[in-house]
């Protein structure tokens, strides 16, 4: 079976395995028997488990067909837009962006750019409305 960049699929997690120097991953199986690696770190807060069956988004093939997957994210979703509380404002130059830092839902601290041409930098504390552009490595991308 050919995967699609970009595109969702199901796969069965079967084991957890250490490949040295490599590092802890889920072994993964699709239905169609083809069998990857998930390394574990960036999604162990996901609560994967043993024998569960997990959706995620072939995020990339490289040149050699090496596929890079990211399991679907178990609250945000690509396109939508979430509540997130300011953190950190720092001020630039005028013509460069600011940048405003609002931790998510794993307490992972994300910084934003946050336009000048915006009317007024939001202040610590306050909840913002963010859109989550994309997912990389369990990270949401955020846009204001």
């Amino acid at each position: 079976m050919k995967l699609v960049e970009g595109k969702y699929y199901q796969f069965k997690v079967l084991n957890t395995v250490n490949l040295p120097d490599e590092g802890d991953f889920y072994m993964l199986r699709h239905k169609s028997g083809r069998r990857m690696l998930l390394p574990i770190e960036p999604y162990n807060k996901y609560c994967i488990g043993g024998n569960s069956t997990i959706e995620c988004k072939v995020d990339k093939i490289n040149c050699t067909g090496k596929v890079f997957l990211d399991p679907r994210h178990p609250v945000y979703t690509e396109g939508e837009t979430y509540e997130f509380t300011v953190h950190k404002v720092d001020i630039k130059d005028i013509n460069l962006n600011n940048t405003i830092t609002v931790h998510d839902v794993f307490n992972n601290e994300i910084q934003v750019n946050w336009p000048t041409n915006n009317s007024q930098l939001p202040e610590i504390g306050t909840n913002i409305k963010l859109q989550v552009d994309r997912l990389k490595n369990g990270i949401p991308i955020l846009n204001p």
